[in-house]
């Protein structure tokens, strides 16, 4: 312990290492979301270092105007600009260079890619040394680290941090370091704020990410309370430099504000709000408490001991700062944030938490028993293993974690968000199989989901997979199906929309759901799950006459498949290596004429799946 003391060249050492581990954790996660609302992102930095300007125009130079209907591209004053905050784009600026200088140019979606996931793996070792500044500046250097390895590898820090570059990346380092500064001298190891670099670094926050405002209101809150007279100059600085953020936008784009930033942007869920609020805390798809339940203790110790707590400013600014964050995507339409893994969008507040911890420690034991003490520390231990696991390891090196928001849309069938059967952080390529074909089983026999009629001699090819659009957000999404008013059916499957592995696909005419598939190869499609199935709807059908179904496959194993229509078992193929014609009788009984018909394909044994799907045909006659 002395050897610890004495020595803060260990220190540096071992937060140097922890750091370098941090880095490594989340550069060679096999996750990432950078294809999603970071797209572009760097492009703008890359524009920034050539030209000086924010413009994207060159996309639709290189592109065409297909670009325009990207989510993440906004044309104003007929050029086109990325469409969310400019804040990460900018910060980036030194690494963009950089690579410049070293002759790697962000000129495609993988350039972009792999310099992001450099860009946030560099910013995630600098916020474990932010986190670890934070908490040191309160308690003694051993349980600073312990508590920052715990809140970095079990929160959205890792699972979010770690796979993307989001905005809110340097968002959470700038508060990071503006807490730094509060807690050091309000424990006297500083004499002041340092106004001018807090004002900054509150205005780097916002520009970064804007629901950042939150804290940004509740310190200058603090400062008045606390910290009078540097309040001013705090203000005067982050002021002046939102003036001219403000003048510069006016200048270039025509408006105050870019639209990312107007508070209109939150508005539009119409959930009921306990729903979202269950789904933000509590649910198995989202919740804080679900995915981090390290942090339930705290909040619950900081409610129940708050008589003990409540000559702490930093308690109040704690809590204010996670009720009123929480508040804020009560009303947003996509408060789940999209495709992402767990609490994304909360994890603005998980420095909040630490604000409590530092609390607590400075308060302990708040007049709790030593037997207390001790049941809290272990429930504690058991807490924080258990939230690294879900954060460092299922967040960022589970890739059916991933796939789980696709299996379906997420942002098309939110009520899976509630599903405990399926949690994200246990997702298995198995259980998202079983999960996706579930989803549109129901929606076909319910009628949400419609098919074409199939008509006798029509060959349903690999060629007709299209990706799904039928797929909309139900306005009631929240209620049981049976309880649900809308209805959401889609006859003509058209328009579409891209999902993702394993896919659900329709083709047209004739129209058929291929449930459990990967995406079109050269000559076929590929299974993707243990059992892959093939939907139609038959209605052309003569009483008492038989069928003959022709089926055009292949399969690099030797393995037997059983074939089922309607769960009636047809018999086992044993697919070549090439492509082969197989044929099976079958009766018109066996058909629904009313509903619809399923052919599925899976092994006796329940060992996946190997099978490559060419044509189907169903004529009359024998074979």
């Amino acid at each position: 312990m002395r050897f610890w003391d004495d020595r803060a060249g260990l220190v540096a050492i071992v937060l140097a290492l922890c750091a370098l581990f941090i880095f490594g954790l989340h550069y060679f996660s096999p996750i990432s979301y950078n294809g999603s609302d970071a797209r572009y992102s760097l492009y703008v930095t890359q524009e920034l270092a050539r030209t000086g300007s924010l413009r994207l125009d060159s996309l639709e130079d290189a592109w065409g105007t297909a670009v325009r209907q990207d989510y993440r591209l906004r044309q104003i004053d007929g050029h086109v600009y990325y469409y969310f905050p400019i804040g990460s784009s900018l910060f980036s600026l030194p690494f963009v260079w950089g690579a410049n200088r070293l002759g790697f140019f962000v000129d495609s979606p993988p350039q972009e890619d792999t310099l992001q996931n450099f860009v946030a793996a560099c910013v995630s070792a600098l916020i474990f040394l932010a986190v670890y500044g934070v908490f040191r500046s309160a308690l003694g250097r051993q349980l600073s680290l312990l508590a920052a390895l715990a809140t970095m590898l079990g929160s959205a820090f890792s699972s979010s941090l770690g796979t993307g570059l989001w905005t809110l990346n340097f968002a959470a380092l700038f508060v990071l370091a503006s807490l730094w500064l509060l807690l050091r001298a309000d424990s006297g190891q500083s004499p002041t704020v340092h106004p001018v670099w807090l004002g900054g670094l509150l205005f780097a926050a916002y520009f970064t990410r804007p629901t950042t405002a939150v804290f940004i209101a509740l310190t200058f809150a603090y400062l008045l309370w606390r910290k009078r007279r540097e309040a001013g100059l705090t203000a005067v600085t982050a002021v002046g430099l939102l003036l001219l953020f403000v003048i510069y936008t006016r200048t270039t784009m025509g408006l105050w504000l870019p639209p990312y930033y107007l508070p209109q942007r939150l508005a539009g869920s119409g959930a009921p709000l306990p729903i979202v609020l269950y789904g933000l805390l509590f649910s198995p798809g989202r919740g804080l408490f679900t995915f981090s339940p390290m942090f339930l203790p705290i909040l619950l110790l900081g409610v129940w001991k708050w008589r003990a707590l409540r000559q702490e400013p930093f308690y109040w600014l704690a809590l204010a700062w996670i009720g009123l964050h929480t508040a804020t995507l009560l009303r947003f339409e996509h408060w789940w944030g999209g495709h992402s893994f767990g609490p994304r969008l909360l994890t603005d507040i998980v420095p909040a938490f630490m604000l409590l911890t530092i609390v607590f420690a400075r308060q302990w034991p708040v007049g709790l028993r030593p037997s207390r003490q001790r049941w809290l520390m272990g429930l504690g231990a058991a807490l924080v293993m258990f939230s690294v696991y879900v954060n460092a390891y299922a967040g960022l090196y589970q890739m059916a974690t991933a796939v789980w928001n696709i299996t379906p849309d997420i942002d098309r069938a939110p009520q899976y968000l509630f599903n405990w059967r399926y949690p994200q952080f246990t997702a298995t390529t198995a259980a998202n199989c079983a999960k996706v074909t579930e989803f549109h089983r129901q929606r076909l026999a319910s009628g949400e989901a419609t098919l074409a009629p199939y008509q006798t001699g029509a060959v349903i090819s690999w060629q007709d997979a299209r990706p799904n659009a039928s797929l909309k957000r139900d306005p009631q999404w929240y209620l049981p199906a049976a309880q649900r008013h809308t209805n959401n059916a889609t006859p003509a499957l058209a328009d579409p929309q891209k999902l993702f592995l394993p896919l659900v696909m329709n083709g047209a005419p004739p129209q058929v759901l291929f449930v459990g598939w990967e995406e079109p190869e050269e000559t076929a499609v590929h299974t993707a799950c243990q059992s892959a199935m093939l939907a139609f709807r038959f209605t052309d059908l003569a009483q008492a006459r038989p069928y003959t179904m022709h089926l055009t496959v292949q399969s690099a194993n030797e393995q037997a498949i059983m074939v089922q229509l309607n769960g009636t078992p047809l018999g086992s193929i044993y697919p070549s290596p090439e492509l082969q014609n197989l044929a099976f009788s079958l009766d018109s009984q066996q058909f629904h004429a009313d509903g619809f018909d399923l052919i599925e394909f899976t092994t006796p044994d329940g060992s996946p799946l190997n099978l490559f799907f060419q044509t189907m045909t169903i004529a009359s006659g024998d074979p």
